[in-house]
């Protein structure tokens, strides 16, 4: 039977991963996180809050500085969840905005979000104009 490891390191609680038979990396709904405690949402949720957690009080940032954070140095997490992506078309415009939405829900709490908007180069290497929060 085929395996994909995933990095041990990846997990932004650093428990250990086991290892997902295809069938379950191939699901097009939402499935568990392989590893056997976070959901896959509340692990791309953690992710994304240890990112943001990680920006300087004082600091702005927008969705492409995640995103470019997320596949950098979380790439099994940005890609495990691109896996439960549904959308029939332009999956990665559609999970890139669903990012920004979770990046969005921590406003009032770690971020503001800002009135203006930035422009910084997406990965596709265009530049676009893209949400500005404010790390509290």
């Amino acid at each position: 039977m085929n395996r994909v490891n995933v990095q041990r390191n990846s997990h932004p609680h650093n428990k250990s991963l086991a290892t997902a038979p295809p069938d379950e990396r191939q699901s097009t709904q939402k499935t568990s996180c392989i590893c056997t405690r976070w959901p896959l949402d509340n692990h791309m949720d953690a992710t994304i809050n240890s990112i943001v957690s990680a920006v300087p009080s004082g600091v702005a940032f927008d969705a492409h500085y995640v995103i470019d954070t997320l596949i950098r140095d979380h790439s099994d997490t940005y890609l495990l969840y691109a896996r439960t992506i549904t959308a029939a078309t332009r999956v990665t415009p559609y999970m890139h905005s669903e990012i920004a939405k979770k990046i969005d829900t921590l406003s009032g709490t770690l971020i503001d979000r800002l009135p203006h908007k930035s422009l910084s180069y997406n990965i596709r290497e265009n530049a676009s104009q893209c949400t500005l929060w404010l790390r509290l």
